[in-house]
């Protein structure tokens, strides 16, 4: 896949959203919808695998695929997560599914039901993995093309929100699942109708995307804004080297500053000072533990899952069974 630059200052945008909303959320209302940076990392999630993936086929591809996705997705969070287990076991504290040995076990595969998540943000991995799946199964497995793919994963959120039925971390019903889609569909379109994008448009689309969700509660209109904001910013010519770097670590960021949020509050009582030490610590302490670890735990996954050999990226009893 070409590198589109632009992706990485989007991951960045979308991980200080995070962050600040989960380091300041209780402080100010101006980070009160900062959690929509999740949305935009589902959509850039939709985008990559699709354009990365999109000419893979058959049993052989989709057995290749899931491989990369685990060892990107699960070695990188497996310490954290075992660090906030043995943090709730030690002190006693949280609910009944903090200690429950099969929850425990299924938080380790991101199999959980995302309202019993261990680590507090993980409930988005399992999501993150069951999207992966999707795609594995109707596109690369059974290339059943972009519909079925849309409906399998449109329709059940749509008449979920048609009925009255408010937002969920349900993995079927969720209209999260709508973020994911418009990221694939976004990648075929940027194919056929690119172009350049002023900067003072992003600029306008970037701010409509951060005010929506303070003047509306529609759904809708917000994945409208988000649409049309990752659009414009994807067909950019230029980027922006601090968030390109913090996007590069959005990954670790994103598991490791549940600890120093979940530490620090125990820490500091000025509210304030809280913030900006909090905020600050995360992306630092993210950016280290990406510099120093995150290629490293990959690496042993894909080496553990055979990704590393000779060979790793093929089986040649499945390809020979793959449709042609």
């Amino acid at each position: 896949m070409p590198k589109i630059k632009p992706l990485q200052d989007l991951r960045g945008i979308a991980i200080l959203m995070v962050v600040l909303y989960h380091s300041g959320s209780h402080f100010t209302d101006l980070v009160s919808h900062g959690n929509n940076g999740i949305l935009l990392f589902f959509m850039i999630s939709g985008f990559i695998i699709t354009s990365a993936h999109d000419k893979d086929r058959g049993i052989g591809d989709f057995w290749v695929f899931m491989r990369k996705r685990v060892s990107r997705i699960h070695f990188p969070y497996i310490p954290v997560a075992l660090l906030f287990i043995v943090m709730f076991l030690i002190s006693g504290k949280g609910a009944e599914y903090h200690h429950d040995p099969v929850n425990i076990i299924r938080n380790l595969l991101l199999i959980q039901d995302p309202n019993e998540s261990i680590h507090p943000y993980s409930w988005t991995l399992v999501f993150e993995m069951f999207y992966y799946l999707c795609f594995g199964i109707l596109f690369i497995l059974l290339r059943k093309g972009v519909l079925p793919f849309a409906l399998a994963l449109a329709l059940p959120p749509i008449v979920y929100f048609l009925n009255g039925g408010e937002d969920t971390r349900n993995l079927i019903t969720s209209f999260y699942n709508l973020y994911f889609l418009f990221g694939v569909l976004l990648a075929y379109a940027i194919k056929k109708y690119n172009f350049r994008a002023p900067i003072s448009l992003v600029v306008v689309l970037f701010l409509v995307f951060l005010v929506f969700p303070f003047l509306t509660n529609s759904q809708p209109l917000i994945l409208l804004s988000t649409i049309t904001f990752f659009y414009a910013y994807i067909n950019l010519d230029i980027n922006i080297k601090v968030l390109e770097k913090i996007g590069d670590a959005s990954y670790t960021i994103y598991l490791s500053h549940a600890v120093i949020l979940t530490l620090g509050k125990y820490v500091i009582n000025d509210e304030l000072l809280r913030f900006v030490v909090l905020f600050t610590l995360s992306i630092v302490f993210g950016y280290l533990y990406f510099l120093l670890t995150e290629k490293k735990l990959t690496n042993i996954g894909r080496t553990l899952l055979c990704l590393n050999s000779p060979g790793g990226n093929t089986n040649k009893l499945l390809h020979r069974i793959k449709p042609r």
